[in-house]
């Protein structure tokens, strides 16, 4: 049975680890997380003040590296490598959550996109879509996301892809309610609506920024709600007059709220009002300047055919084809394969996607039937186990109940012999009655004795026997029973007197000359081996003395033996009280 409590206990350990399999983060590592998006710069405090190699574990070392690089994304400040976010790429790539998955990949694409590695960012923004897609955990990283794709397809050209992304990142910045980050992609759709020359969406869009840059007391945006309104204003059919007017209110904003700096991103629209107002020089001058800086987005490129028109104005009929091929080269480069260039990553890495979860479906469901055969083999053992327990249960009972059946025919034995000795007894006091050398008082008592010690045992055989019809199918009660009532009865000195001199009588005064021989015999010591003498054995003694433990009958024993002088001696103490003092019987 041992063995079988041994294994029960390995096999419960086993499932008890087969079972725990969430891995704990750190502590530490988790106060970092709390405090990310509320206090960002309480978070990077913290997280520079720790160290990779102060966390056990692969995945606390991952968990670092990407709460590093997410505490300094949320603080603005640019990564110009990526050897903080490659430890938490090339662990999550295989392990963590969906969640996980999809921030590794998104800061991985925020580093490469600073670096100036545009298609490895596309890259990485295409996979964190696709491990945030699988989740509807954090609904504002979903957000970033979506921006982060909509600024690179803005880039790319791909405007129409641009302009459903900045509306599933206003969607979801708002279900995270982070209404106060709104404004970022809403500028991002504006844009892409101006670029397609929808004027009526992108004033719609700008009273929605307008009203949450007054909200949250955000200048820089009000500033741009302005800018952009004047921007849309100018291309809504306006003439030189309002067209003016709108410059003239964009140099005030710019004096207002940029110390008179015209803003570069600004350069193209500013030299286009200047080319519809017939001011070519200034034109040329602003829109020169916005394309010099080689990485023209989609809204510029329209400056390379303004400056083209312009130098066929002046007459400069090479310069004019010069920038007619400039743009047409840039139109044809941007906009060849580039609607397609998201699809073709997004469904490469989703078909990569799908054959992972393949193979982490069939590794859990190797794991579920392994936890399943381990928990019936658990159950098949504690069935066993409960079975044996059992079968030993009904075993001990089966045994009581053959005890009592013993018990009960001993005493059927015991009191049949008891009943013989006594007539016995009446016919030899009948006939010590005619004898004149006896004293007739004495035989009277011994007489008047040996009636009140045999309707005393007769009272006993009738209480016994009530006893055993009453628990007739409770052997456990009778034997409860019977024990009680032998206690009270036989277990005081009075009786023990009794029985002793009921033997002295039986066997020719044996107690009497075994007592002076050996004084040191207690009356309880006597009493047993009055009882010895008389053929109980040592099991039938311990029920008559009530004893519970059945070793201190033995103990009763062995002490006698020791004042007997009988400790080397391989005698029984029957035998010895047989050949020592004559004959069992007158």
């Amino acid at each position: 049975m041992n063995s079988k409590k041994y294994i029960l206990l390995v096999l419960s350990v086993a499932v008890f680890f087969a079972c725990s399999c969430g891995k704990r983060y750190d502590a530490r590592l988790a106060e970092v997380e709390s405090l990310m998006n509320a206090y960002p710069d309480s978070a990077l405090h913290m997280i520079e003040r720790m160290s990779a190699n102060q966390f056990k574990g692969e995945h606390n070392k991952a968990k670092y590296d990407l709460l590093y690089s997410q505490a300094l994304y949320k603080n603005y400040i640019d990564v110009k490598n990526d050897s903080l976010i490659s430890g938490a790429l090339s662990y999550y790539k295989n392990h963590g959550s969906d969640l996980d998955k999809a921030k590794a990949f998104f800061y991985a694409g925020v580093i490469s996109d600073d670096i100036g590695d545009k298609d490895e960012a596309m890259e990485y923004f295409a996979l964190a879509k696709i491990h945030i897609e699988a989740t509807e955990e954090d609904p504002y990283m979903r957000s970033n996301i979506y921006n982060a794709l909509a600024n690179m397809c803005f880039n790319q050209y791909d405007i129409n892809t641009a302009t459903g992304f900045y509306a599933k990142s206003i969607e979801y910045t708002k279900k995270a309610g982070r209404t106060d980050q709104l404004v970022y992609p809403l500028f991002g759709k504006i844009m892409c609506e101006i670029i397609n020359g929808d004027y009526e969406a992108a004033g719609k869009d700008l009273d929605e920024a307008e009203r949450i840059a007054y909200e949250y007391e955000d200048i820089s945006s009000v500033y741009l709600v302005y800018v952009y309104r004047n921007i849309t204003e100018s291309n809504v059919g306006a003439g030189k007059s309002e067209i003016s007017k709108n410059k003239q209110r964009l140099f005030s904003l710019f004096n207002e709220y940029n110390a008179g700096v015209v803003p570069v991103y600004l350069y193209n629209s500013i030299g286009t009002m200047y080319y519809k107002l017939g001011q070519l020089d200034s034109a040329k001058y602003y829109l020169e300047r916005s394309l010099s800086s080689g990485d023209v987005s989609p809204y510029e490129l329209g400056g390379y055919e303004i400056l083209s028109k312009i130098s066929e104005i002046e007459g400069d009929y090479s310069k004019a084809l010069e920038y007619e091929r400039i743009y047409a080269k840039l139109s044809n480069a941007h906009m060849k394969d580039k609607a397609s260039m998201l699809q073709s990553l997004e469904m490469k890495h989703r078909i990569d996607y799908l054959n992972n979860r393949n193979v982490y479906l069939a590794a859990r469901n190797m794991y579920l039937a392994i936890v399943s055969v381990l928990i019936i083999a658990i159950i098949v053992l504690v069935a066993f186990y409960a079975r044996g327990v059992y079968r030993k249960r009904m075993m001990k009972k089966e045994m009581d109940i053959e005890n009592l059946n013993n018990l009960v025919r001993d005493a059927r034995n015991n009191y049949n012999e008891l009943e013989d000795r006594m007539a016995r007894v009446v016919k030899e006091n009948e006939a010590m009655a005619d004898k004149e050398s006896r004293n007739a008082a004495v035989i009277e008592g011994m007489q008047d004795e040996s009636m009140s010690f045999a309707r005393e045992r007769m009272e006993s055989l009738k209480k016994i026997i009530e006893i055993a019809s009453k628990c007739e199918t409770r052997p456990q009660d009778f034997y409860d029973s019977f024990i009680d009532y032998l206690g009270f009865n036989y277990n005081s000195e009075d009786g023990e007197r009794s029985l002793i001199d009921l033997t002295d009588y039986l066997y020719d005064n044996i107690m009497s000359r075994l007592s002076g021989r050996y004084p040191d015999l207690s009356v309880h010591e006597l009493c047993y081996c009055a009882l010895i003498y008389q053929g109980f054995s040592p099991q039938t003694i311990r029920m008559l003395y009530g004893y519970k433990n059945i070793n201190s009958i033995y103990t009763m024993r062995s002490r006698i033996r020791s004042k007997l002088g009988l400790v080397n001696n391989a005698a029984s103490l029957d035998e010895f009280l047989r050949n020592e003092f004559g004959p069992k019987s007158k």
